[in-house]
């Protein structure tokens, strides 16, 4: 598929006009806040989409007293973590950054506004590694929260949440993998209707221009922090897991 749309009858010139007897192409957005849209817009689709979601896109970010910026729907929490791997696995989890995504996840789920009130249905947390993934489900199964969405973009593809929470994992190490994916880090973050959370360490992530550029605008938008959270101690048994011992 990828090769046909290569093809000259599909090509978009430098105006952005292209030859609409062989292509329609889906512009109007009527799923997100403005800004997601807006940000995913100028990555990935040259800024040829529309947003036209309805207004109550953006009562959660209007009412949520953890946003720094109420008319802007993104927040970065930069977590200086360490990325760890386990036994015969390629995969790797952070710490740090599953205590910081279930803080998120237990006030977000005490908003209760007059019209509606926010369930584990309305959240969906996306980690791009799976050992990452199923650490944070076990974690929330121990705050007996188990209906939330948990996995991978590609769990996520074609779907939508209100509200999504994106762990991104890789921390103090000078290659990105397959965060560099350009086609998941479109999905991640273009599935959430009114609130995009993302969790990571902001020195890592912006060695890639993408990362750069959403770190950039939460930064210019007042909705980039650094310890929203104060984070505890670690305790004798994470020290000895991380130890090894």
């Amino acid at each position: 598929m990828e090769r046909i749309l290569k093809s000259a009858c599909y090509r978009v010139n430098h105006n952005g006009d292209y030859n609409r007897s062989f292509q329609t192409r889906l512009r109007r957005n009527y799923r997100s806040h403005p800004e997601i849209v807006n940000l995913f817009n100028h990555l990935f689709y040259n800024n040829q989409l529309l947003p036209l979601a309805k207004e109550n896109v953006e009562l959660i970010c209007k009412k949520w007293s953890r946003l720094p910026n109420t008319k802007y729907p993104i927040l970065f929490h930069s977590v200086d973590g360490i990325a760890e791997t386990e036994n015969n696995s390629t995969s790797i989890y952070n710490w740090r950054e599953i205590d910081v995504v279930i803080h998120y996840v237990k006030d977000l789920l005490k908003i209760n506004f007059k019209d509606f009130k926010i369930t584990e249905d309305d959240i969906g947390i996306i980690s791009p590694y799976k050992l990452q993934y199923i650490k944070i489900k076990n974690a929330l199964a121990d705050h007996d929260l188990s209906k939330i969405t948990i996995g991978s973009p590609e769990t996520f593809q074609g779907s939508e949440k209100p509200i999504i929470i994106v762990s991104f994992v890789r921390s103090k190490t000078r290659a990105l993998g397959f965060l560099t994916n350009e086609k998941r880090l479109n999905v991640t973050i273009s599935r959430p209707k009114s609130m995009l959370i993302l969790i990571g360490n902001a020195e890592t992530l912006k060695i890639n221009s993408n990362f750069k550029f959403i770190i950039d605008s939460c930064i210019a938008h007042k909705s980039f922090i650094k310890s929203a959270f104060a984070e505890k101690p670690d305790t004798l048994d994470e020290l000895l897991k991380k130890l090894k011992i």
